[in-house]
This record gives structure tokens, sequence and C-alpha cells, in this order.
């Protein structure tokens, strides 16, 4: 039901801004009265997984992407006059039918990018700057050919810029046959999806995010979750608690020494380091251990076991789950 409301009617912003702050209170808090702190970003969420999100979606733009869906529709139906509303990263190219429908300077049909745009300076020189492709071509007994008017001939410097246009064209066969139709590329077939839009509407990320060893399956998702906060360094630890300006000790909780933070408390901390030893060499596997959780999970699945026990494997670095805890468990019996 809310994704019919919103492929209908553009969401207002502070609905969108209300709906999301509910669902990033039921995500960091559990409920919405419930205290706790919001530790990513809203944005960062919306990330898709290969970027470093959660792939929650940005209701603002989802609604876009369904409003969207009817012009496409509507330009598919061949309606005039409705093109000025879409972006163009969703009407980019036009798939050449008969050329009834189609400008032939300012559409892109036969390149990546429109005429007078890869060739500015016969643009210029054009007779009829609007005119569409069926009248740039005439019949001839072998079927039509092109033949685009100009202002005046070409000069002597201007040749190879010709003959690299009517190359380019010649490439290109108009069906009398059919019509034109609209081609979006960002889809194999040209057709239009609201979730390829959403995800150009998207930002991407960091390309560089180690999502694959985050999000292992088999792994409970609540873990794995987890996983994802560390590797962001954006868990419970005291060096964020001091960042969003709360008064505590800046000590590791467990071993009252070094300052508490992600990396210090899931690899370096002497508990957790013997544990990943102990770990280690149960799969017989001898590891130097990185300075972050970041490097640790981006270069876990370049070693160790193949086969039946890679699975197992996979799951190892997630002993920091464990290690947190165990830390929990701490925190609460002394209080």
């Amino acid at each position: 039901m809310p994704t019919y409301f919103l492929s209908l009617l553009t969401i207002p912003i502070s609905i969108a801004l209300r709906l999301e702050k509910l669902m990033r209170d039921f995500l960091w808090k559990g409920s919405v009265n419930a205290s706790g702190i919001n530790l990513v970003a809203w944005r960062v969420l919306c990330l898709p997984n290969k970027g470093g999100g959660l792939g929650v979606r940005d209701l603002g733009l989802f609604n876009k992407a369904l409003l969207r869906k009817w012009i496409w529709r509507s330009l598919e139906g061949y309606y005039e006059g409705v093109g000025g509303f879409m972006s163009t990263r969703i009407i980019p190219a036009r798939e050449l039918g008969n050329g009834g429908r189609t400008h032939f300077w300012h559409d892109e049909w036969c390149n990546q990018m429109p005429l007078r745009d890869k060739f500015p300076e016969l643009f210029v020189l054009a007779s009829y700057q609007e005119a569409l492709v069926v009248d740039c071509l005439s019949p001839s007994p072998v079927g039509d050919a092109w033949s685009p008017i100009f202002r005046r001939g070409a000069q002597d410097w201007e040749l190879e810029v010709f003959e690299e246009f009517f190359r380019l064209i010649q490439e290109v066969h108009p069906r009398s046959q059919e019509m034109d139709k609209w081609r979006w590329k960002k889809q194999g077939k040209g057709s239009f999806k609201v979730s390829t839009f959403y995800q150009s509407l998207m930002e991407l990320g960091d390309p560089t995010f180690p999502w694959k060893e985050v999000w292992v399956n088999r792994v409970p998702s609540k873990v794995c979750f987890f996983g994802w906060a560390a590797v962001k360094g954006e868990i419970l630890t005291i060096d964020n608690l001091r960042r969003r300006r709360r008064i505590v000790t800046e000590w590791c909780y467990m071993c009252k020494g070094n300052a508490e933070t992600t990396d210090h408390l899931l690899i370096h901390y002497q508990v957790a380091s013997e544990l990943w030893s102990l770990v280690l060499s149960i799969f017989g596997v001898q590891w130097v251990m990185h300075v972050s959780v970041r490097e640790l999970f981006a270069c876990w699945s370049q070693a160790g076991c193949r086969g039946s026990r890679r699975i197992a494997w996979r799951a190892v670095p997630y002993v920091c789950f464990g290690v947190f805890r165990v830390k929990g468990i701490c925190v609460r019996s002394r209080t």
C-alpha cells in the first residue's frame, strides 16, 4: 500500500523525514521511545551493499523513480510534450524506426551522444537544425540514402570532419516499417525499470568496501550487521562515545590500559589476540594480524581453506562478534 501511494503522489519532505526517523529509530533503538545512539548517518545506510551501506530505500529518491515510471509509459504510448519532465538519465536515446519522431541533431540515435554535440561545427552549418531523421533521407533504388542539407559546401579543412560524420550515419539503417521508440541505455533491453533507475539516482558509495566478506551466507543477519558496523568503525566503543560528546573514561573497559577503539577491542586486546591465534591454529593457518578490522575482512577471503571448509573459514572473522558480546556481558555485570 505505501508503495502504491508513492507511485501516484509526490511525498512531502516533512513526511519523508518523519518516516525515515521512524525507520532509523527502529534500526538503532528497537522502538521509537527507546534510548540509543545512531551510529551511522542515514545517507550511508541508504547506499547499496556494494558501496558500504545497507541498501535501505531513500524514500525521496524511490518516490521519484516510481513517478517517472508513468512518464515513461506515456512516452511509450507516443504522447507528445511530456519529454521535458524527464531527466536525461531516463531518456538518453532513441531506437530508430522510420525516423518520423526522432530529431536528427538533438536526439541520441546513432552514437553515445546527439550529433549536435558530436559535430558542433556541422550543427552550425545545418540548414534546418530542428529536422527529423526522416527529413534527412532521400529515396534511392537500393533504399533510403542519407542527405542532410547544409548551408554551404565543405571547405578543405572540414573534409575530415564531414567524412567522419557521413561514415557514422551510414552505419545506421532506418526501418521504414517501424515506428521510433524510446530506449533507455541503463537497461540492456532498453526498457525502463524502477529499480534500475533508483540505482542510477543513488550514490555509488565506497567501491573498496569489502561487502562480500561482510555479508556471508549462513551467518545470522544480526552478526553480519555487527561486522558491517565494525568494518566502518561504528560500534559502541569508548572512542565513538567520546566523539559524540559522552563523558566517559578514555581507556579500554576490558584491559584498563590502552584507549578503546574498534580495532583495539576486536583485534589487538590481549584476550582477543589469543582467541584469534587459537582459531587460526585450528585451521592450520599462519596469519599476520592486520592493523584494522576493515583490512582483516578485506584480505580474509584471499587466504585460508578451500573446499567444504571454506564456508566455515569465511565466517571466522565474526569471532570479533563474540569478543564484543563478552564486553557487553562484563559491562552489564558491573553496573
